[in-house]
């Protein structure tokens, strides 16, 4: 429903401007979008990865780098996250590790590391990402998922 330029739903309220998202929790209003992207903007240039608002839902699996999972799981457990950060950056191992399990390069050291990885940080918070590795298991492009 609209009423004077901003659209109205269950959980967000939506700005023309498209850049205005705000969460209503508890009657606490809490800047999602904007601080978002300003996460990931800073990660990005912390990995030196190329920074694209537009790449933000798929931004882990776009960017995945078989050569530098080690680093990134690094990254992961040397920062302190935000919670978004942590779902992005997750998300970039897993793919990551994937892209090393295709290109056959994740030696049993680095699968050691990455498994304690898993054991250690997937949490309820993250383990969606977990479940959907899982869930999309193909033997030819989505190895990764019979491992966890």
């Amino acid at each position: 429903m609209a009423n004077g330029g901003v659209i109205y739903d269950k959980r967000y309220i939506l700005n023309k401007n498209m850049d205005d998202y705000i969460s209503r929790t508890l009657n606490t209003h809490i800047l999602i979008e904007k601080d978002s992207y300003l996460l990931l903007e800073e990660m990005c240039s912390d990995l030196g990865i190329h920074y694209d608002r537009y790449d933000a839902q798929d931004w882990g699996i776009i960017n995945a780098d078989a050569k530098r999972v080690e680093e990134f799981i690094n990254y992961f457990m040397e920062n302190t996250l935000h919670r978004t950060q942590q779902f992005q950056v997750f998300e970039l191992i897993m793919a990551s590790y994937n892209e090393a399990m295709l290109e056959r390069i994740d030696t049993e050291v680095l699968k050691k590391i990455f498994l304690e990885f898993v054991r250690i940080y997937n949490n309820e918070k993250l383990d969606i990402i977990v479940k959907y590795w899982k869930s999309i298991y193909d033997e030819e492009i989505f190895p990764l998922g019979k491992l966890l």
